[in-house]
């Protein structure tokens, strides 16, 4: 099916790797690549092009990435009420998440509610943050979790946690021993950026303003669309970079990488909860929003 099709791109996408996203479906690596031929012949356009062993996206990828957690959302719209009209007893949870949250903090959450609610279905979509509250707002989705504050006449918004952009560093680079470095200085590192648009990039540029700096790509060792194929490059010693605190808790906590705060930047990013005002949630939807509530996400020191 087209949605299983497009999971599986959103996967390879994330991870630059058509190994590691069968491995994470349990699916073989022929069969991913029969399953992206498809997709291929769907819409008429390569979607990945190899590069240094890395499964990166075409244009025409690109484009296709940026819509596609909205058509698996409305897939996920039309699963739900079919299975509903089906059985009535089923009970789903759809929720939208921005990148970070949905990929470093929400699965662990939805993990341990489901120890205690194993009849309750989840339905976790990753996507940015604007497509969410437009889901939200159109009752596409339950909740959504999103970057910064959600706004929209029909919405309300709660903090859900924060988060920072710290230095991640190689953990033999001279400098891993440092609490604090400046932008300056690590782009004098070679560095791996990620694109144009996304959190850390606006951040990181934001603080080299502060220099009255321009950030110049040209002299990046490369550029990514992932946050997993920045964690690699650094973990593998190629350079230096930039990342959101939750999305290297794990690597810095065993050693693989160390992380040090931005001098310029070293104040919290906050993330949302966004709901409609006017609630109307399931059952199953209003027992999940109060486990949250119950267990609020740790603060990162």
């Amino acid at each position: 099916m087209l949605d299983q099709k497009l999971k599986l791109f959103c996967l390879i996408a994330e991870h630059e790797s058509f190994s590691k996203a069968g491995e994470m479906i349990g699916m073989s690596q022929p069969g991913v690549s029969r399953q992206v031929r498809a997709l291929e012949d769907t819409y008429g356009a390569k979607l990945f092009k190899r590069s240094g062993g890395r499964a990166i996206l075409t244009e025409a990828g690109e484009r296709l990435h940026k819509y596609a957690g909205k058509i698996n959302a409305h897939f996920s719209t039309v699963k739900n009420e079919i299975n509903l009209f089906i059985d009535p007893s089923i009970e789903f949870i759809t929720i939208g998440s921005c990148q970070i949250m949905g990929n470093y903090v929400l699965p662990d959450y939805i993990a341990q509610f489901n120890r205690n609610h194993k009849d309750i279905k989840i339905k976790l979509i990753i996507d940015g943050s604007r497509n969410i509250l437009d889901a939200v707002s159109e009752k596409r989705i339950d909740f959504g979790v999103i970057e910064g504050k959600g706004r929209g006449s029909n919405l309300a918004a709660k903090k859900f946690c924060s988060d920072r952009i710290v230095v991640i560093l190689p953990p033999h680079h001279k400098w891993s021993k440092r609490k604090k470095l400046s932008a300056l200085d690590v782009l004098k590192e070679p560095t791996i950026l990620r694109e144009r648009g996304c959190m850390e990039r606006e951040i990181l540029e934001t603080c080299l303003l502060k220099h009255g700096i321009q950030l110049e790509e040209s002299k990046a060792v490369f550029v990514t669309a992932t946050t997993e194929s920045v964690k690699n490059a650094v973990e593998s010693g190629i350079g230096l970079s930039f990342a959101s605190q939750w999305a290297v808790q794990k690597e810095c906590s065993s050693g693989r990488m160390k992380q040090a705060l931005l001098k310029e930047n070293e104040g919290y990013q906050e993330y949302s909860l966004v709901h409609r005002k006017n609630g109307g949630y399931s059952p199953s939807t209003a027992t999940f929003l109060k486990y949250l509530d119950d267990n609020p996400v740790n603060v990162l020191c």
